[in-house]
């Protein structure tokens, strides 16, 4: 069975807690990313989605002046390279994991040089 390393993306969009959301919808949407793991120096903070971003619309957040803080998931879960997909698959399956549209589970994958948690996986 194939390993995370050889199947995520490496690239990848990074930012800081204190972003504004409307910065990072921007620079999302731009990149075609539809998330950015968010990161204090060099310690993975959390996760940030679209969902996040609709989640602080809907709740009628400025969004020029919420921070990503305020609506990322802190302490996501993460993987090592060397996982196997399958391992991997089991605990997005065990932890309910959101699933996309084709009925995918959504990982983000993470560079392994970029920070010791190379995969990060989000509810």
């Amino acid at each position: 069975m194939a390993t995370l390393k050889e199947i995520m993306t490496s690239d990848v969009f990074a930012t800081t807690p204190s972003t504004s959301v409307a910065d990072v919808a921007a620079s999302m949407l731009k990149g075609r990313f539809g998330s950015a793991v968010v990161l204090e120096g060099s310690t993975l903070m959390g996760i940030f989605t679209e969902r996040d971003v609709l989640r602080a619309a809907a709740a009628r957040a400025d969004l020029t002046s919420a921070r990503v803080a305020d609506w990322m998931t802190g302490d996501p879960v993460t993987a090592s390279p060397d996982m196997e997909a399958g391992e991997a698959t089991e605990i997005m399956m065990s932890q309910g994991f959101r699933e996309d549209d084709r009925g995918h589970r959504q990982p983000a994958g993470h560079p392994a040089d970029a920070h010791p948690a190379s995969s990060v996986v989000t509810r």
